[in-house]
């Protein structure tokens, strides 16, 4: 078993450190990015690469056999669910900035789609099954910082009251 880069061995810690070096083009990426060394959240509106996600978007959305389901801009804000007004109904929740655009695109074959439900509470605050379907497909992560993009297997459920969850592989959840 490995925990924390030392490799563990029925409840004795062997003392061997892995070696994880991180790729080159990855390593040069960050530093190109961040020179000074200090990481920190960009202007999303001067980003590198904000210019070209339009043309990969474009592309992506153009793949034979799939659908682009969704897509959450880098600059988050304030969240309505589907059905929801933005004018009359207040947000739902509020997404924090990232540096990355996140897409879904979902094969449109019936094998990747599903049936699903979930608990909410109705309007007396009753919790009740409501209905929904799934989607099991790709979740892109568009850099914009760096020449970058990560893809994941991922799933999104929509329920009839309007909510929605999105879940990527775990491991690449906290990149993503």
């Amino acid at each position: 078993m490995i925990a924390g880069g030392v490799i563990v061995d029925t409840g004795r810690t062997v003392k061997r450190r892995l070696k994880r070096e991180l790729p080159v083009d990855i390593a040069h990426a960050i530093r190109q990015a961040w020179p000074g060394g200090i990481i920190n959240m960009p202007n999303t509106d001067e980003a590198p690469f904000r210019d070209t996600y339009p043309k990969l978007k474009a592309r992506l959305s153009r793949i034979p056999g799939s659908t682009m389901v969704y897509e959450c801009e880098p600059d988050g804000g304030p969240q309505w669910n589907e059905g929801s007004d933005p004018e009359d109904d207040s947000a739902e929740w509020r997404e924090g900035p990232r540096s990355y655009y996140r897409i879904f695109l979902s094969p449109d074959d019936e094998p990747f789609r599903f049936e699903t439900d979930t608990m909410e509470p109705d309007d007396e605050g009753i919790e009740r099954r409501v209905p929904g379907y799934g989607r099991i497909g790709c979740v892109v992560g568009i850099s914009l910082i760096a020449p970058f993009a990560i893809v994941t297997l991922g799933e999104m459920e929509e329920f009839e009251s309007g909510s929605r969850s999105e879940h990527c592989q775990r491991g690449l959840r906290r990149i993503l």
